[in-house]
């Protein structure tokens, strides 16, 4: 019986460390998803703060570009002025464009950030197109077809980047979970 009783102490003890052992694997396993989804957690985190941030810049140079300017200067200074805005303007577009298109991959599919982002792009494509038309073609007879258009486009910059930035900001706080930290 003493021997019996032996076997079967050093069977559970063997069972025991295997059962920790695996165990251990398991935890080390959960640990080590725990890191990716965290290091995902942090990039997204940055996505979406350099999101906002390009954005803010894009918002910055479109009202400044569609919204019109008492100018008191030269003729040619303006066209230099309005030209180099324009450049401007179109190189954060594109680097919104840029980033958001390679980092669109952090958010869900069904994501309305996605949803927005996508059209906001289709919409500036549009209109860049529209102002840069317009912009190399004022005539006196048309003027007020032109005005009407960057007017229009003049809304979309006030009305829809500003609904973008406040959801990428609202999705940051959300993330870092904002509202638990300053309860």
């Amino acid at each position: 019986m003493d021997e019996f009783m032996s076997y079967l102490s050093i069977i559970v003890s063997c069972f025991i460390a295997f059962w920790g052992w695996k165990m251990n694997q398991k935890l080390k396993n959960i640990e080590s998803k725990l890191q990716r989804i965290n290091k995902l957690y942090e990039k997204r985190l940055v996505v979406i703060e350099n999101l906002c941030e390009k954005l803010v810049l894009l918002e910055d140079n479109l009202y400044t570009l569609v919204t019109t300017k008492i100018y008191s200067g030269t003729q040619e200074d303006f066209y230099k002025w309005r030209t180099e805005l324009f450049k401007s303007t179109i190189t954060s577009f594109n680097e919104f464009s840029s980033y958001y298109r390679v980092n669109e991959i952090f958010f869900s599919k069904n994501d309305e950030i996605i949803n927005h982002c996508n059209i906001l792009l289709e919409e500036f494509k549009k209109s860049f197109l529209t102002y840069d038309f317009y912009q190399n073609n004022f005539t006196e007879h048309d003027t007020e077809i032109k005005r009407q258009e960057l007017e229009e486009l003049s809304e979309t910059v006030r009305k829809e980047i500003p609904k973008t930035v406040e959801k990428l900001k609202n999705r940051f706080r959300e993330l870092v979970e904002v509202e638990k930290i300053t309860k």
